[in-house]
């Protein structure tokens, strides 16, 4: 009978060592013979075997300084007031028309934003059909016109129409028969038969 045996690597010490006795350079662990670092194995009830964390984990600690840069920003909303703003904004200026090109600099990114890229002439007809090209179809601006509303408003508003080109196609389908013609009369009469208003 064999019995299997299961070695466990002890959890890593406080040190750094992970669990080797110190005997490198400056007190540090020294490299094992591959001159490769040995794997480290994570902490009990952190990380599973393949190195997933366990459930119940906390996950990281997030930003320490959160809190701190909150309460920083929130002093220097309190000190400064519309108006102190306003007479920074006024030196600032002050200093563009001055000559600071740093100034004028800063001013114009503030008031007027980026520049723009400058338009390429043999791109024009390109970006032209891409913005074509985005446009929603009749289909999709229909579809997306049925899809949002609901369906007893959509039959109280299609029905009138459908009616009235229903009407409409009659019209232009008798309007082209000769009155006089024996076969266009029967066909007229055959029709308003089958298609009588109920």
């Amino acid at each position: 009978m064999t019995t299997n045996r299961v070695e466990t690597q002890p959890p890593p010490s406080p040190n750094g060592a992970n669990g080797q006795p110190k005997s490198g350079i400056d007190g540090h662990a020294a490299p094992p013979a591959g001159g490769k670092p040995a794997a480290t194995a994570p902490p009990q009830g952190e990380r599973g075997a393949g190195g997933r964390f366990l459930p119940g984990n906390k996950g990281g600690p997030g930003n320490p300084f959160a809190r701190r840069v909150a309460a920083l920003r929130k002093a220097f909303f309190e000190a400064v007031d519309e108006g102190k703003i306003r007479r920074l904004a006024e030196a600032l200026y002050e200093k563009a028309v001055g000559g600071d090109v740093a100034a004028a600099a800063l001013l114009l990114k503030y008031l007027l934003g980026r520049p723009a890229e400058a338009v390429d002439p043999d791109r024009l007809d390109l970006e032209e059909f891409r913005l074509i090209e985005a446009m929603p179809t009749k289909y999709e601006v229909m579809r997306a016109m049925i899809d949002s509303v609901p369906p007893a408003t959509a039959t109280s508003l299609l029905c009138p129409i459908l009616d009235d080109a229903a009407r409409d196609g009659k019209k232009r389908l008798f309007h082209g028969i000769d009155k006089g013609d024996a076969a266009g009369a029967l066909k007229e009469r055959e029709y308003r038969a089958r298609h009588k208003p109920k």
